[in-house]
């Protein structure tokens, strides 16, 4: 437990290290508090998984702990010695209308917190790829070529986790977790209150934390939550660029989409996104030379941070690895229909009604300001408003498009432009709060309650795991496990008493590969006799049905030597979709 304790602080240092250096780089421009704090963690983990990222690509086994855990002590105790800058608290009054929406916004995140903190990893794709990944480079101690294609930067940033207690530990690791859900709050104040107004940053932040795909998907481990962090950063210093047309900006820009880019392929889009900010400002009158070598910066910046990483993909597995796409088996659940396409309003359940209704009127008031921009009245009369809706729907629309062409089966790819969405619903808000009389767009005490009723909405379907840690204030992993992941975590606990360790399983249910580290272990789907070869067990699963259903493969010659006890003799029967068998001979 003591190693635990002190391990929380490192973590926390190595996601905000560069807090000095940052706090006085950025301390002029208009982002505020809640920019300058959201940029630190980014820029800070970005940097630490990349110095990682090159200590695991070194010949050898560099990737170690004694030269990982003190460098951002380092970087902290020298900036703030040479900065002199101190770590502040910011200033609320107390009883203000202020300080109760802080509260409330602090209540939701401590949810997600205690989900994500408090509990171990159990979602499928955490368990079958991120801590794996994470596992393999804590204990390899460098970056094998099986790693390829999909970004490392968040599996990185596990293993620094369990690099600071020396040991594999899910609840530190949750510490980053909970970290880039803090981050995409902050982002998305900062981005609200920059271009729309200080009243739409809050309406947006409270909006962003009704919706429960949000909430959900911030306790999950997965890279959706971070990646739209970064998509966020990204458009807020695109829109400093164009509204300054300052190189170091357009610097930070290219820095903060190349670290999109080094958590997930999807960033990709951002590259024309950037672009077309030298357009805009060439359209009104600024140098096309100088707004060239500004673009050319920002893309430099994005290759230096994210070339790397693709180019050794694209150089060991070909370019698979570096353009994505989806599965064949995923590709039939995409809904190409108008009805898909306006998912804020056809997937309430996910984005939340208040949210998904009020992006709806974000978007029809953005798209009105192409012609008529003195519509909005609400937002700093400084900003340009037909700029900031080109720069908008540069960010939003063509992910948006791709995702309905191509991802359309999974609603919560679309967090990665979660921060502007937010922004444009709060702005929506705000905008409707103006049409309302004065007398009771004061009261304040009726804005708590609904600020109040939103939050738990977003968060209803994680307080079962608050309360039962109140209730159960002691209970052990094992227990919590039983009750998320119960069908898995049981199954998983009968191999370990009953195989020995080492053993080979080929198992369908990818979710099982971080539980059974002490196996050889293979995730697939078996179609021939075949892909069995050098196994001894086999582990069904109910998805695999789905899969040999969609293949028209579903009396393939695995499935019809299924308890053959010669071939595939029953070990274990769990359910009846789920059961061990124990691989016999096979011929080649």
């Amino acid at each position: 437990m003591l190693s635990f304790l002190l391990a929380i602080p490192t973590v926390l240092v190595g996601l905000f290290f560069l807090w000095p250096i940052l706090s006085r780089i950025l301390s002029p421009i208009s982002i505020g508090r809640s920019g300058v704090l959201a940029s630190t963690f980014g820029l800070s983990t970005g940097t630490l998984s990349l110095y990682m990222l090159i200590l695991g690509l070194l010949p050898g086994e560099h990737l170690l702990s004694n030269l990982v855990i003190p460098v951002p002590w380092i970087v902290l105790i020298t900036g703030l010695i040479l900065t002199k800058t101190s770590i502040f608290l910011p200033r609320i009054k107390l009883n203000t209308f202020t300080f109760w929406l802080s509260i409330i916004c602090i209540s939701g995140f401590v949810i997600i917190f205690i989900n994500a903190f408090l509990y171990p990893f159990y979602r499928y794709d955490v368990l079958a790829r991120f801590a794996p990944n994470a596992r393999l480079l804590f204990e390899s101690s460098e970056i094998p070529n099986s790693l390829t294609g999909y970004p490392l930067a968040i599996q990185i940033l596990y293993c620094f986790a369990f690099m600071s207690i020396n040991a594999v530990n899910d609840h530190l690791a949750g510490l980053v977790v909970a970290g880039y859900s803090g981050a995409m709050i902050l982002t998305t104040f900062a981005v609200t209150r920059l271009i729309f107004s200080k009243r739409a940053g809050w309406a947006a932040v409270i909006l962003l934390l009704s919706s429960h795909m949000f909430v959900d998907w911030s306790t999950s481990g997965y890279v959706d939550v971070p990646v739209g962090v970064y998509h966020g950063l990204c458009f807020l210093f695109a829109y400093i660029w164009m509204q300054s047309g300052e190189q170091r900006w357009a610097v930070i820009a290219g820095i903060m989409a190349g670290l999109a880019l080094w958590t997930k392929q999807s960033a990709l889009v951002l590259l024309p996104a950037l672009g077309i900010v030298p357009l805009l400002r060439t359209r009104t009158g600024s140098s096309a030379l100088t707004e060239t070598r500004n673009s050319l910066t920002a893309f430099g910046s994005v290759l230096l941070i994210a070339g790397p990483w693709y180019l050794r993909s694209l150089i060991i597995a070909g370019p698979d690895a570096v353009v994505p796409a989806p599965g064949a088996y995923d590709a039939q659940y995409i809904n190409n229909s108008v009805y898909q396409l306006a998912t804020f309003i056809s997937s309430t359940e996910e984005w939340g009604i208040w949210l998904g209704t009020s992006i709806v009127l974000g978007l029809i008031l953005c798209s009105i300001y192409f012609w008529k921009p003195e519509v909005d009245n609400v937002s700093h009369k400084s900003i340009e408003r037909m700029s900031r809706s080109w720069l908008l729907a540069a960010f939003v629309i063509p992910y948006h498009i791709i995702w309905w062409q191509n991802f359309s089966y999974d609603t919560r790819y679309l967090l990665s432009s979660m921060p502007m969405y937010a922004a444009i619903a709060g702005h929506g808000i705000d905008w409707a709060l103006n049409r309302i009389p004065y007398t009771f767009n004061r009261q304040t005490l009726i804005t708590i309650v609904l600020a109040i009723a939103l939050v738990l909405s977003g968060s209803v379907g994680r307080l079962g795991a608050v309360y039962n840690l109140i209730i159960h204030p002691m209970q052990t992993d094992d227990e919590k496990l039983q009750r998320l992941s119960a069908e898995s975590w049981t199954l998983v606990k009968h191999i370990r008493s009953t195989i020995q360790p080492g053993s080979k399983i080929y198992a369908v249910d990818g979710a099982l590969a971080y539980w059974l580290h002490d196996y050889e272990f293979k995730q697939g789907y078996p179609f021939v006799l075949n892909d069995l070869l050098g196994y001894e067990y086999l582990v069904t699963s109910p998805t695999a049905d789905l899969v040999y259903e969609f293949y028209d493969t579903t009396n393939n010659e695995v499935v019809s030597s299924l308890g053959d006890t010669n071939i595939l003799p029953l070990f274990y029967q769990y359910t009846d979709n789920i059961a061990i068998y124990k691989i016999g001979e096979i011929k080649h």
